[in-house]
């Protein structure tokens, strides 16, 4: 499968959790449109983690976590480079995408039910399975 085939299937499918996830019309259109008005996405993503977000030498990121955020800058506006990348501390994620430092939070982030109560954030399916809990 070629990589543009491959990033247009993971764009559809971050578009359709976020289609069927239980946003606000609302919110979901005010992010949107910001998104679109600003002309990129602004994705937070932790320091590194080998195989979800890593920055090369010559300062290009990779990863699981990446990938998804530029399928969502593709499906956005056509161009998987709309996407940047601001690297926070785990510390400091749920902090800097409430703030408005970020548009989406994309990286290895347990959804548990403490979170998805007290975060006022809404959560997407869960796209990958590390074995925790089971």
């Amino acid at each position: 499968m070629k990589y543009t085939t491959k990033i247009l299937l993971t764009a559809v499918v971050a578009l359709c959790g976020m289609i069927f996830s239980q946003v606000p019309a609302s919110a979901a259109d005010s992010t949107l449109k910001t998104v679109q008005d600003r002309g990129y996405l602004n994705c937070i993503i932790g320091n590194s983690f080998v195989g979800f977000y890593t920055v090369d030498k010559s300062g290009k990121w990779s990863g699981m976590d990446i990938d998804m955020c530029r399928s969502v800058a593709a499906a956005v506006f056509g161009d998987k480079d709309k996407a940047k990348f601001n690297s926070v501390q785990w510390a400091q994620s749920f902090t800097s995408i409430k703030s408005g430092a970020g548009d989406m939070l994309s990286k290895g982030m347990t959804w548990t039910l403490s979170r998805d109560t007290s975060q006022g954030l809404d959560f997407l399916d869960t796209y990958f399975y590390d074995g925790q809990g089971f």
